[in-house]
This record gives C-alpha cells, sequence and structure tokens, in this order.
C-alpha cells in the first residue's frame, strides 16, 4: 500500500506507516466521521429569523400606559425623595440651633448627631435599584451638606470655648459680675441704726443749712462755668499709667494717678444706640435720684438746688461710702448739657470750690478728721456724645478728674466708676453678654 492509493494514510500515525500496518477501525471511524459532520455544517444553510409581526394598536397601547405608569411612578417617587430630604435638611438647622443654644456643649451631641437616623439615605437600604435615578446626584449633596454641618458644630463648640477663655482671662464671668455687683449693692445699704440715725441727721442739717445759705447763681455765672468746662474737657490730656487697666465688652479705658489727681477716659461705640436715647439717660443719670440709684448702688443722693433753665441745674450731692472707708461726701455741682455739631456735651462740676471753698462743702469723717487739702475737692465729669462715622449708631466718651488731695475718695471712686458704667449700659442699652445667644455663622 502507497501513500497515494489510501488518503487516509495521512491520519494514521508515523509509526504504524512505517510499519505498514492498517489502521485501526476506531480510527477510521473517528476521522471519517469528524470530516463527515465538518462537511456537514458547512453545506447546511441558516436558519434565517422570522420577521417580526406588526403588533396590533391595543399592544402598542399597552405598551405605552405600561412605560407611562412606570414614569409617573419614578416621578413621584422623586418628588417624595425630595420632600423628604427638605425635611430632613430642616430637622437638622434646627438640631444645629439647639447644639449651638446649650450652655454647656459636650462631645456627646457630636456622637448623637452622627448616629441620627436621618443621616442613611433611602438609597442604602433599597439597594441598586436607583443607582441610575437622577436623584443619586442630589443625595450625595446633602450627605456632603450633613458632613459639612457636622464640622461646623465642632467648629462652634471651639468658637465657645475660646470666647469662655477670653472671659476667664478679662474675669467677666456672669456669675463673678453678678455677686460683685450685689455685694456693693449690700454694703453700700447696709448701715447699723445708730450710723442711719445719725445719717438722716446730718442729711436734714445739712438741707436746712443749704437752703438757707445757699447762694442763687446768676444765669450769666453759670455759663461763665460751662464755657470753662467745655475748654477744660477740649484740652483734657489723660498720660495713662503703666498699670492702666484696660475695660473689656467693647469699652477702651485710660488711667492716670497722681498724689493729688487722678484722670480717666472711658469710651464705646453703640452701632444701633438712639443719639437722643442716650443722652436722656445719662441726663437723668446725675439729675434723678430713683435712677441714680439704680446705678450708683444708693450710695448717691440727689436734690435740686436750683431750678436755672431745662439744661442747667444746681443739685447736691451726698456720697455716703463709709462702709468702704471712712468718708461722706457733701458737694453742690453744676449740671448742664450742651447741643454740640454732632451731638451733646453733658457735664457735672463741684461749684464750692469756684463759690465759696468755705461754705457748706465738707467731708465728714466719723473716724478720722479731715486734712486742710480734703475740705475743697475739686471733681469734674462730663459725657460726651457723638454720632458715628455710619450714622446708624452713637459713640459715647466719659471722662473726668478727681483731685485737690482727696486721694482715697479719688480711687475709691476710680474703683466703682466702671462698675457703674456697667450697670447704665446693662439699664439703657441691655444685658453685656448672654450665654444662651446664637452665635453668628462663621
Amino acid at each position: 500500500m502507497t501513500q497515494d492509493a489510501d488518503p487516509l494514510r495521512v491520519h494514521v500515525s508515523p509509526l504504524a506507516a512505517k510499519l505498514e500496518v492498517a489502521p485501526s477501525p476506531l480510527l477510521e471511524l473517528l476521522t471519517s466521521s469528524g470530516s463527515e459532520d465538518k462537511r456537514a455544517k458547512r453545506s447546511t444553510p441558516r436558519r434565517r429569523s422570522k420577521p417580526k409581526t406588526p403588533r396590533s394598536e391595543s399592544e402598542l397601547q399597552h405598551k405605552r400606559k405600561r412605560h407611562a405608569d412606570a414614569e409617573r411612578e419614578r416621578t413621584h417617587r422623586k418628588q417624595s425623595e425630595l420632600v423628604r430630604m427638605r425635611t430632613l435638611v430642616t430637622q437638622l438647622e434646627q438640631q444645629l440651633k439647639s447644639l449651638a443654644n446649650e450652655a454647656n456643649a459636650s462631645p456627646e451631641h457630636v456622637d448623637a448627631l452622627a448616629d441620627a437616623p436621618w443621616l442613611t439615605t433611602k438609597n442604602a437600604e433599597e439597594g441598586d435599584d436607583k443607582t441610575d435615578d437622577p436623584t443619586t446626584d442630589g443625595d450625595s449633596d446633602l450627605r456632603r451638606l450633613y458632613v459639612r454641618a457636622l464640622s461646623q458644630v465642632g467648629w462652634l463648640r471651639r468658637e465657645k470655648s475660646w470666647l469662655q477663655a477670653k472671659l476667664n482671662d478679662f474675669g467677666l464671668l456672669e456669675a463673678t459680675i453678678e455677686s460683685l455687683l450685689k455685694d456693693i449693692n449690700e454694703a453700700s445699704t447696709e448701715f447699723t441704726e445708730e450710723a442711719s440715725v445719725a445719717s438722716v441727721l446730718a442729711e436734714d442739717a445739712d438741707d436746712d443749712e443749704d437752703m438757707l445759705f445757699f447762694p442763687m447763681l446768676l444765669a450769666s455765672e453759670c455759663y461763665d462755668i460751662m464755657r470753662e468746662c467745655i475748654a477744660e474737657s477740649k484740652q483734657f490730656i489723660v498720660h495713662p499709667n503703666a498699670d492702666s487697666p484696660v475695660m473689656a465688652l467693647g469699652w477702651s479705658a485710660q488711667c492716670q494717678q497722681r498724689d493729688t489727681e487722678m484722670r480717666f477716659v472711658l469710651s464705646k461705640t453703640f452701632p444701633d444706640a438712639d443719639l437722643v436715647t442716650i443722652m436722656n439717660s445719662i441726663w437723668l443719670t446725675f439729675q434723678n435720684s430713683d435712677i441714680s440709684q439704680k446705678i450708683f448702688a444708693s450710695m448717691v443722693q440727689i436734690k435740686t438746688l436750683q431750678y436755672v433753665n431745662d439744661d442747667v441745674l444746681v443739685l447736691k450731692w451726698l456720697i455716703d461710702c463709709r462702709r468702704r472707708i471712712p468718708h461722706m461726701l457733701s458737694s453742690r455741682k453744676l449740671l448742664f448739657r450742651w447741643k454740640t455739631d454732632d451731638g451733646y456735651f453733658i457735664g457735672c462740676r463741684n461749684i464750692d470750690s469756684l463759690l465759696d471753698p468755705l461754705s457748706i462743702n465738707e467731708l465728714i469723717a466719723p473716724s478720722v478728721s479731715p486734712t486742710p487739702s480734703e475740705s475743697s475737692p475739686d471733681h469734674f465729669y462730663w459725657a460726651q456724645i457723638s454720632r458715628d462715622a455710619s450714622g446708624n449708631g452713637c459713640h459715647v466718651t466719659v471722662a473726668g478728674r478727681l483731685g485737690n488731695g482727696t486721694t482715697d475718695f479719688a480711687r475709691f471712686l476710680l474703683t466703682g466708676i466702671p462698675i457703674c458704667i456697667m450697670r447704665w449700659e446693662s439699664i439703657v442699652v441691655g444685658p453685656l453678654f448672654n450665654f444662651l445667644t446664637t452665635p453668628a455663622d462663621p
């Protein structure tokens, strides 16, 4: 057998061909069946898909209705999701406001807010059915907004801690101020029965003496004193000492202490205050006894000796500070107010040393005899109210000098003046600070 005579020899192994052994029937069957299958596949024509029969109008309407229902349901789901998100945003804002208003915030608030149920969206519960939903982008934006709001909570807590530290540095905690004012009020109103009786008798005697010996001032004399006071205020200069205190809560202070005289200047801008209201409050503080007792804690008693006009008065001031220092000062003062180009000028000047140093003016010391230098104190304080540069508020400057030998009394007043100014601002403008106010947004 040759290779050309039998075409199947190509499928016989080389060893069988070399030995000229007939191929196995199984091998022939396999090779023949494989070739026949390939030829059959090549000869079999491909099946063509049947052309789609056009659907009836009812089927098309049913399909369109099904798609419309699905679209309507998807739109309704989107609207419901948006409403739910708006509600959650409102709840989150309320939660953040409540956290900011709490006086003692703790880290537990942030943990509770981080675990809030509204921070988990509905998409996470429903799986990936709405991954292609356009509302997914809105949900991610809201989640980023939640995370940012949570970071703002921490910022607000740090800001509150910083403000609390500043208040601690200045020593102006609410409890401390209230305690201090209460102690001063009690110290100025607590007297023994004998001291109270002696004070009433001395006051009655002084009143009678004032009415008998007080010379009525002419209007020209009052205006001369007023012009001198205004001129002195324009040239008033304070060289603060190295240890001069600086007040907080918006007030700037300068103080100069000498052996025979003390000077001070305090100023503050009230952006939303009315100019006339501030002026009237300061005027009544120096002129009305009921209002002055709220400011000075009942240690100052005021009586009108002479009414010159609506803007000029002669008063008698009785300052009783025997609970702190052994002195009770009785003096006559000229109180006046003057309209300036940009506001008002209110002055209060002792006139005993100007008119008659040996008349009624006296410094009563129950346990200490007054020295000649303390017999004629010269006190002059004033307030200048001017319009703010913005035009929506006013700027207040309170200044004065306490001198002519009354060193102890001047130091006492210099200590009490800041507290009196705090009382005045709390009554007229409003509370100096409130821990329950909502801080401004960063």
